[in-house]
């Protein structure tokens, strides 16, 4: 080990480093740490360390400033109700908004009871996920009537995958629990009759496709739920509301672009480009 430490560190045998090696370890020791304090300002290290902390992309993220007025004060009331109760953050609690509006009218009690709800009937779920990523299910019904549709839904799923991890399948898409669970689940026994080994060894995400593919076609389909899944993992194939999100990405990106610096920047090199493709630009 002593002769493998003296060998890395530069020992007997060691090459020495090329002159752009060297001179990155001359900018990268010299430019972050107390000897950048002690370097002058038109020192290399100096100049370096100013590109490198000056020059940064864009920015997509949403911040909180862009937030004004009542809808700003309603985020910051909610976040205020909320954020103890669930332990989200600011932007949590607006992303939660975004997807469904009736959030900034939840009580904090009302919260911990859908929680509680959730973690009675399907033991270590995530169940601050599933308010977060899903308000408009778990948080658009009065608590009453939440649980009943809840409690017939788990024990449907549980009487036809018997055997299988039930948490993770609600999880991989919890849609399904608000679907024709009757149709569903006998049009899969018709396909695949297997026992509770076979189901246990599935694969959740599968097995939940499956079921809301099958429950899909049933005649008594709710119209507000949407017949796209969350899609397999890998498959590429995002679920009805990761492309939600992207959606709300995109926009959100667009409106900080047209504020952004760069825009003009990126515009003046597309259309020198088109000039230089059309063979405008000619040679002073």
């Amino acid at each position: 080990m002593d002769a493998l430490r003296s060998h890395l560190e530069g020992g007997e045998g060691r090459q020495e480093s090329g002159f752009i090696s060297g001179v990155i370890n001359f900018l990268s020791s010299s430019s972050f740490g107390t000897a950048a304090h002690s370097q002058p300002p038109w020192s290399p290290a100096r100049v370096y360390r100013w590109i490198a902390s000056g020059l940064k992309p864009p920015s997509f993220t949403v911040s909180d400033q862009e937030d004004e007025g009542d809808m700003a004060e309603a985020i910051s009331q909610t976040h205020a109700r909320l954020g103890p109760v669930l332990l989200l953050s600011r932007y949590q609690i607006r992303c939660m908004i975004a997807r469904y509006g009736g959030v900034v009218n939840m009580s904090a009690t009302d919260a911990a009871a859908r929680v509680l709800l959730l973690r009675e009937l399907l033991p270590n779920c995530d169940a601050v996920y599933l308010l977060e990523r899903h308000p408009y299910l778990f948080c658009s019904t009065p608590l009453p009537e939440l649980r009943a549709k809840l409690v017939a839904a788990v024990g449907k799923l549980r009487a036809g995958l018997r055997g299988a991890p039930l948490t993770r399948v609600v999880m991989s898409d919890p849609e399904i629990m608000f679907m024709d669970l009757d149709h569903g689940l006998a049009e899969l026994r018709n396909l695949w009759d297997v026992d509770e080994t076979a189901l246990g060894n599935s694969e959740p995400h599968e097995l939940a496709f499956a079921v809301r593919a099958l429950a899909a076609t049933s005649p008594n389909l709710d119209p507000s739920l949407r017949v796209k899944g969350p899609g397999l993992p890998g498959s590429g194939v995002p679920g009805a509301y990761e492309e939600g999100e992207q959606a709300r990405a995109k926009s959100e990106a667009a409106k900080k672009w047209e504020r952004s610096p760069w825009r003009g920047l990126a515009n003046n090199l597309r259309s020198w480009a088109a000039d230089l493709a059309e063979g405008k630009l000619v040679e002073d």
